[in-house]
């Protein structure tokens, strides 16, 4: 069967290499001239400053839950290599005061001085205790029609630091966090957060090289559909230059606010389901600025830092130990952080698109799960999921099933 694939990021790569090893005809049509999405690794998909050629660091994913189980059983399936991972966090508010997680607090405490931060840490938990246990407690499915809102406020540090864990986990702008889905949050609260943390070694975009060494089909690179043409028998894509190639199926795995662009004559369904979603642009910088903790008593910073400033929230994520660089200097990802750092200290930008989590959006997903399928079309995506690499294996195999 000839499959088209429109999209060459994580899902689109890992459905072309189920369906190539099924024996299928598979061709991958990537608009950019990379693949792999929003995994960035300098040195792999992305190129770097030669001072710099020796280094993978990251400038999208970094790390990943162990809850990933059909993520690491692919990792496996490829020999990636892959190890875990000791994952500490921060909060460091604008007026000076900060929280630490046990691992952090030990990294730069010894003494009494690690006896007061765990103190600190211990009170701030008794005073959410029932709100994590209502969490654990909650049904993901009843909270479809609800926001993050709904389930977690951010009135005290404790419950906010749940909150900027689903800014850290989705990229999303923390004044944006209010209309967010409550179930995705909900699943990544009671799924991962305290399941442990792997980091795939010699970088993220490993992954998609081991997908390429075994893959047969075809990528085109720097090439995208103007126009997607679906009729009972075939799909025919249709090129700016007028080109049209004829496939069997085509299989969409490109953020779900582009579907409709490409779809020429969409159906009712797929109008009602995919005008829900939005989209999420947003920017990580890779840096070497240490001046972030400078108000801080902090030596060793963490994996995930939350950072408020005067103008919003932003994350600031040490690499050192998820890349495995073994260097006394250390490298950064931040997010809504470039203020505060100086543009000296910058080695690398990188631009994201992503879909934006509302609760609408999600709501819908249950009906593109009915329409999957329907019309030689197929979706795929971690926004079908869980909005992560586990979200993105799962779809895939779920097409891989689809198709015979």
């Amino acid at each position: 069967m000839n499959i088209a694939i429109i999209g060459g990021g994580a899902a689109g790569m890992i459905t072309a290499y189920l369906l190539d090893q099924k024996g299928h005809a598979v061709e991958v049509f990537e608009k950019t001239d990379k693949l792999g999405g929003n995994i960035r690794t300098l040195n792999k998909n992305v190129s770097a400053d030669s001072k710099y050629e020796k280094l993978y660091l990251e400038g999208g994913v970094i790390e990943f839950s162990n809850a990933f189980v059909q993520f690491k059983s692919l990792l496996d399936k490829l020999h990636v290599p892959h190890e875990n991972v000791e994952i500490g966090t921060g909060v460091f508010l604008k007026n000076g005061n900060y929280y630490l997680s046990t691992i952090l607090a030990e990294s730069n405490f010894k003494g009494i001085g690690l006896i007061k931060e765990k103190v600190k840490l211990l009170r701030l938990y008794l005073t959410t205790l029932l709100v994590g246990f209502k969490l654990w407690r909650l049904n993901p499915e009843l909270c479809r029609k609800m926001s993050l809102n709904d389930i977690i406020s951010d009135k005290t540090t404790a419950t906010k630091w749940l909150r900027l864990f689903m800014m850290y986990s989705y990229s999303t702008d923390f004044k944006k966090l209010s209309d967010f889905s409550a179930e995705l949050a909900l699943h990544n609260i009671q799924n991962y957060m305290l399941s442990g943390w792997f980091r795939i070694c010699g970088g993220v975009y490993t992954y998609i090289e081991k997908i390429l060494d075994v893959y047969k089909g075809k990528v085109h690179f720097n090439l995208a559909p103007k126009k997607v043409i679906r009729t009972e028998e075939k799909v025919v894509l249709e090129f700016e230059n007028g080109e049209q190639n004829e496939f069997d199926k085509v299989v969409f795995a490109v953020p779900p606010h582009k579907i409709l662009s490409l779809i020429n004559d969409p159906s009712d369904d797929e109008v009602e389901c995919f005008s829900n979603w939005k989209s999420n642009n947003i920017e990580t910088i890779i840096h070497k600025d240490n001046s972030l903790y400078s108000n801080y008593p902090i030596v060793q910073p963490s994996e995930f830092d939350f950072f408020e400033t005067v103008e919003n929230w932003g994350y600031n994520a040490i690499l050192n130990q998820v890349c495995g660089i073994k260097s006394k200097e250390h490298f950064y990802l931040a997010y809504n952080m470039e203020s505060q750092i100086a543009r000296k200290n910058i080695i690398h930008k990188a631009k994201h698109e992503t879909p934006l989590y509302t609760q609408k959006a999600i709501e819908s997903r249950e009906k593109i799960k009915t329409i999957n399928g329907s019309n030689n079309t197929f979706f795929a995506g971690a926004w079908l999921a869980d909005g992560l690499h586990e979200g993105a294996t799962i779809s895939a195999q779920r097409i891989s099933e689809l198709i015979k």
